[in-house]
């Protein structure tokens, strides 16, 4: 019977064309050379379609915002300047009351 303790998993291949390491640094290569456009012609035509898509969604997405954040400007600065406004008017009239009365 064979010794239990002397059995070991097997030590992983290193020089194998599928190691972990140079998968990744194939995938980090080919993702390097994909965002400057250097990849194959599929990668090359699906940038060309994607790139203006991208540019066009992010446009109308900048502009949106905009609009909405200045209404939402707008809105807040109206509201905090009539709170203001009325609360200075309010001061301003019991201090004028004030005077009269006595």
């Amino acid at each position: 019977m064979a010794d239990p303790i002397a059995w070991k998993p097997a030590e992983p291949r290193l020089h194998t064309r599928y190691s972990p390491n140079k998968m990744a640094a194939r995938y980090r290569a080919r993702l390097r050379l994909e965002g400057l456009g250097i990849g194959n012609r599929w990668t090359k035509q699906a940038q060309c379609l994607r790139w203006p898509l991208v540019e066009i969604l992010r446009e109308v997405l900048n502009q949106f915002l905009k609009e909405a954040l200045n209404q939402f400007l707008k809105e807040a600065l109206n509201q905090f300047l009539k709170e203001v406004l009325n609360q200075f008017l309010k001061e301003v009239l019991d201090q004028i009351l004030k005077e009269v009365l006595d």
